[in-house]
């Protein structure tokens, strides 16, 4: 059905003839004239705002307007009515932008400045000259350098915080550039059709009026990269956070299997614990005399503190992993089945394969589902010999996976998708993650993961770490051209 503006002429009169010479309802001049109901009401009152009076001659009169597509735009970029719209909302800026807008336009008017036929402006006028680039440039008062208006926001960090990002420094000393390779893994949010931030770019000392349309819906990313060797195909997987709970509990059976493995695997560091000359039985020796010497220096002291020998089952307990559905983005069930064993460990051999000289270690955060993941994945892990860093808490800033992934987001046509995105349907969602994908693993990214997450990267950052003695207040952004 036509709507709006876009109404034939000769419709609009029958509209108005129909409705105030024959008084026929809404629903009967719909049904005549095949025009919604909801088009006919919009441009009655259109036409009862712009007429002079509810005389059918001036009805007629008002309800002629030109087609939209013919239709002179309201206000050109940098005429007097664009400046004075900018200047209104700016100058009223406690009021809503269209009702500034044309308090500010209805003043001028009055001090013979500008026209005074000009008609009010409606909400999507006010937003296009608000926003658009054209205005702005034509804006001589906007001529001015542009902030993000933020400042450098880091957690405050513990004094074992502190402790560990040295210890961590010492780890990636001892890892040497020729003979090393780094896999770099985490997960980053992706919000489509909008923003749930409050900061946007503004002119300096300029409140911002920029309206940021709202999230239709979120994907969750994990994805890995290692930036010495970007010949294997970075794996990557997406999912939404609602699904996580429904897909984990599809895997009962595996989690089960994994479970009694891991319990196989304790009986027999248990059984190797009862053997003089094993690793588990020096363990379990070591960590006795540890806790003998440290009663003994108690009661000398006079004090009843410390702890009793340790028995065998206490060392090495069972210890069944249960998922929970704790309203998180992802647990440790689905990470292990969906990410760490089909994609992280088969990309961790085929680099390992490649590069048959060196060794290749991953790095990932300590997250609970991380470390929840590896002990069910335990006996794979020891088997393929897999080394991971310890990667100390409350340090994104240590990890270049989180600037390399900042710099995916930014790319020019994932930022293009993100705000042109209107809706949330099922084939949006998969068009949005097929970008996400295509873009990680293309060829034309490799630069950037070269420049961000190749070992002399980890080398710089914990240089700037040991500069400042371990704290979390330095430049992370570092890019280093590797051709």
């Amino acid at each position: 059905m036509p709507r709006g503006p876009e109404i034939s002429q000769w419709k609009r009169h029958a509209i108005i003839l129909y409705r105030f010479q024959k008084n026929m309802k809404h629903r009967e001049i719909s049904e005549h004239l095949n025009i919604s109901e909801k088009a006919i009401e919009q441009l009655l009152r259109r036409t009862k705002r712009r007429a002079r009076s509810l005389n059918l001659d001036d009805l007629q009169e008002a309800v002629v307007v030109q087609p939209r597509a013919g239709r002179d735009k309201r206000a050109e970029p940098g005429d007097k009515v664009s400046l004075t719209v900018r200047e209104g909302v700016q100058l009223y800026e406690e009021h809503k932008p269209e009702r500034a807008a044309n308090h500010h336009l209805q003043q001028r008017q009055a001090l013979g400045e500008l026209d005074a036929n000009i008609r009010p402006l409606g909400r999507q006028t006010v937003w296009n000259i608000r926003n658009h680039e054209e205005h702005c440039k034509q804006d001589p008062h906007e001529q001015r350098a542009l902030t993000r208006k933020r400042e450098l926001n880091r957690n405050e960090l513990s004094r074992d915080n502190v402790d560990n990002r040295l210890a961590y420094c010492d780890e990636i000393e001892r890892l040497q550039i020729t003979t090393t390779l780094i896999i770099c893994v985490d997960e980053k949010p992706y919000d489509f059709g909008g923003t749930p931030n409050h900061h946007v770019t503004a002119p300096q000392g300029v409140q911002s009026h920029q309206s940021v349309p709202a999230v239709k819906f979120s994907l969750e990313q994990w994805a890995a990269a290692c930036g010495d060797d970007c010949s294997i195909t970075r794996p990557w997987h997406s999912w939404e956070s609602k699904d996580v709970m429904k897909i984990s509990k599809g895997f009962k059976k595996e989690l089960q299997e994994a479970n009694n493995l891991a319990r196989s695997v304790v009986d027999e560091y248990r059984r190797n614990a009862r053997i003089k000359g094993t690793e588990e039985h020096k363990h379990l020796t070591d960590e006795n005399n540890r806790r003998f010497n440290a009663l003994q220096y108690h009661r000398s002291q006079g004090s009843f503190q410390g702890q009793g020998p340790l028995s065998i089952e206490k060392l090495y307990p069972y210890q069944d992993l249960v998922p929970n559905d704790d309203g998180k983005k992802m647990n440790f069930v689905f990470y292990a089945f969906i990410i760490l064993k089909p994609l992280l460990l088969p990309y961790w051999e085929a680099l390992q394969q490649a590069n048959p000289t060196k060794q290749v270690v991953i790095q990932e955060d300590g997250a609970s589902p991380h470390l929840k993941a590896r002990e069910l994945l335990q006996p794979d892990i020891q088997r393929l010999g897999i080394r991971f860093l310890k990667h100390p808490g409350n340090s994104p800033d240590l990890a270049p996976i989180e600037t390399l992934q900042g710099d995916h987001q930014r790319l020019e046509s994932v930022q293009q998708f993100i705000y042109s995105t209107r809706d949330a349907k099922r084939a949006t969602k998969d068009a949005a993650a097929n970008l996400l994908r295509d873009t990680w693993q293309s060829h034309e990214f490799n630069k950037r993961v070269r420049g961000r997450a190749s070992i002399a990267i980890y080398k710089e950052l914990i240089r700037r770490c040991r500069l400042q003695k371990g704290s979390n207040l330095m430049n992370d952004d570092v890019f280093i051209e590797n051709e």
